[in-house]
């Protein structure tokens, strides 16, 4: 049904032309869209990029199919990539100009599309040259691209220059119908076209019907006034076969026999309106559906879906068609919302089936997806019903933060009990062996605050401590063992929800952190007396032989006197241990830097003190006993 118009034999050139640089016979259908490019700007003057922007923004670097129109077209006739076509109203004819300026036919445009790039340029040039454009200026070659639109509104013009605009200045990249990838580089300076036109701030009219979209009135012997007494039952999907620019231009024909309700661009979502609500546009070719029934075209090409059918466009269509279902009460569904390809061939009756291979009105169309396969309907109906948004199902396990209890302070080898709430957000009811919290930063480490009698694993403090139902609350409550430290630091830890051997879920992995004050353990106070035992009934003496010499057993050793007074010596309690810094160390996963103390001593050592007089104790007990054991 379809044929590539670029695929046709070359046709002879007419006469020479004016001369504006572009030798046709340089410009063979061999060409690659590259080389095309390149040889018309620098023929023209046309900055290089400039050429690519207008080729994307109107094909993606593609070429429009022929197609077999039955009663009616979706747009207008467009030739090469920069799509040249006939203007109506009064607007630019790119078509005919380029003809006129490289002095060929119509069909030796349509049949070698480097040959149309050639025309394109020279007419970009011949526009630039009316509008004071500078090849080395690409801002300046705004008006011209305005008026390369072939629309007659100057808010569209504004539009189509802005796209143009757009793509210059974050540049892009596509597949080309030659298979080479082409690029437009990224032109970051570049102001948007509404700084660069004047008539920029023109008040755009707007639909009546429909906010949003702009008003472009189709030619009036493209529709009916009215609807016959008939109320609106459906909404028709199509697809232009074409530009967003060339349906608005071809609808405003009053030979195209055509019409829809709304055009809608792919890039943006751009929303034009050209036929009242309340009448009747010529889009279904079948005359019964026409008057039951809103068209509304989205720019593309059905055997190229992946390019065209963008989340734009889908957003903008979905929240179009469900205004329109809200005001006239229309289903939500597939009988009620249907392609192009379901519209019966003739008669009245219900739409076809959505698998539907021979309806398509009197034309046999197979929009808007090439029998509906490349329309994503699944996606598209729930745009529609969520108002432009969807709302992903709910999953089986999902969860809220509640609140948590952790120890602001502890010391070395405590074992305070924390607890961390959660809402079931999910499906799922959690259980209390899978439904775990787990260490996080990074997921599964081993826990700084692990315990190894209360922990479930090293890297699972616990399971939520009871069966836990959608929308209820849970507590997960563990045992934190605080670390050793040799000084005052924060150690944290920051933890998750799992549900064993299935996901992780719930807030983000540092949304829920265990934040402790660590000092190290509580060493005596300075300057309390030791609790070493109080000998009283040791007498000191004062003429103590040695141990080697005590005499033999059996010999007589005289007591010793009751009222011998033992010496008194200084005894040290304790040795004086400096202050930790209000800088202490800090350790978050176990990691913690020493603080030394002033004293130059490690601080926490254990303190030493009163050695001497456990000495004296111990070396006098051993001499009574001798004494005892001879007497």
């Amino acid at each position: 049904m379809r044929r590539l118009l670029w695929s046709l034999p070359m046709l002879a050139v007419l006469s020479c032309g004016p001369d504006v640089g572009v030798d046709p016979a340089r410009f063979p259908a061999s060409l690659t869209l590259t080389d095309a490019l390149s040889r018309a700007s620098a023929a023209t003057g046309v900055p290089r990029d400039l050429l690519a922007a207008v080729a994307w923004s109107e094909s993606r670097f593609t070429l429009t199919p022929a197609e077999d129109h039955g009663d009616h077209v979706h747009a207008a006739r467009e030739v090469g990539p920069l799509h040249l076509r006939h203007g109506f109203d009064g607007a630019e004819d790119t078509l005919r100009r380029a003809e006129s300026l490289l002095g060929v036919s119509e069909a030796a445009l349509e049949a070698n599309p480097a040959l149309a790039v050639a025309g394109a340029a020279a007419v970009l040039a011949e526009l630039g040259r009316e509008t004071g454009a500078d090849p080395a200026d690409l801002g300046s070659w705004t008006e011209a691209v305005a008026r390369y639109s072939t629309l007659r509104e100057r808010p569209l013009q504004v539009a189509y220059a802005s796209q143009v605009n757009r793509a210059l200045h974050d540049g892009a990249r596509d597949r080309a119908w030659t298979g080479e990838v082409v690029e437009v580089a990224a032109h970051g300076a570049l102001p948007p076209a509404t700084e660069l036109l004047q008539g920029a701030n023109v008040a755009a009219q707007f639909s009546s019907d429909y906010g949003p979209a702009l008003w472009s009135a189709a030619s009036s012997s493209n529709y009916t006034n009215g609807r016959g007494g008939n109320s609106v039952q459906y909404i028709v999907i199509h697809t232009m076969q074409g530009s967003y620019s060339g349906s608005i231009s071809w609808f405003r024909n009053p030979a195209a026999m055509a019409s829809a309700h709304y055009n809608i661009r792919s890039s943006d979502g751009q929303i034009t309106q050209m036929v009242a609500n309340g009448d009747t546009a010529w889009h279904a070719g079948n005359w019964y559906y026409n008057q039951r029934s809103i068209g509304i075209e989205h720019e593309g090409y059905v055997a190229d879906p992946g390019r065209w059918y963008t989340t734009a466009m889908y957003t903008a269509s979905a929240r179009l068609v469900r205004a329109l279902c809200d005001r006239y009460r229309i289903p939500i569904d597939r009988a009620h919302i249907i392609g192009h390809y379901q519209i019966p061939r003739s008669g009245s009756g219900a739409p076809c089936a959505t698998g539907a291979t021979n309806c398509g009105g009197a034309g046999g169309h197979t929009d808007p997806g090439n029998g509906g396969r490349g329309w994503d309907w699944d996606r598209f109906l729930a745009l529609v019903r969520g108002n432009g948004t969807v709302t992903p199902p709910t999953p089986a396990y999902a969860a809220t933060f509640v609140r948590m209890s952790c120890p602001a302070t502890a010391n070395s080898g405590d074992r305070p009990v924390a607890w961390v709430e959660y809402r079931n957000t999910g499906t799922a009811t959690w259980d209390n062996r899978n439904t775990r919290l787990g260490t996080t930063g990074p997921r599964d480490h081993r826990g700084v605050f692990y315990d190894m009698i209360n922990w479930t694993a090293p890297n699972r403090p616990t399971a939520v401590d009871a069966a836990t139902a959608p929308n209820a609350v849970g507590r997960f409550s563990f045992v934190i063992g605080i670390p050793e430290v040799t000084s005052t630091m924060t150690v944290s830890e920051t933890y998750g929800l799992l549900q064993e051997g299935t996901t992780w879920f719930g807030p983000a992995d540092d949304a829920v952190r265990c934040s402790v004050r660590v000092s190290p353990r509580t060493p005596p106070d300075a300057g309390a007396p030791v609790d070493v035992p109080v000998v009283t009934d040791v007498p000191v003496v004062t003429d103590v032989p040695a141990v080697e010499d005590v005499p033999p057993a059996g010999e007589d050793v005289a007591a010793p006197a009751d009222d011998v007074v033992a010496p008194q010596e200084d005894v040290v309690v304790e040795e004086d241990v400096a202050a930790p810094s209000e800088d202490a160390g800090e350790v978050d996963g176990g990691v913690a830097e020493p603080v030394t103390g002033s004293c130059g001593c490690r601080v926490g050592a254990t303190p030493r003190g009163g050695s001497a007089m456990l000495l004296a104790a111990a070396l006098l007990a051993t001499r009574r006993r001798r004494l005892r054991a001879r007497g």
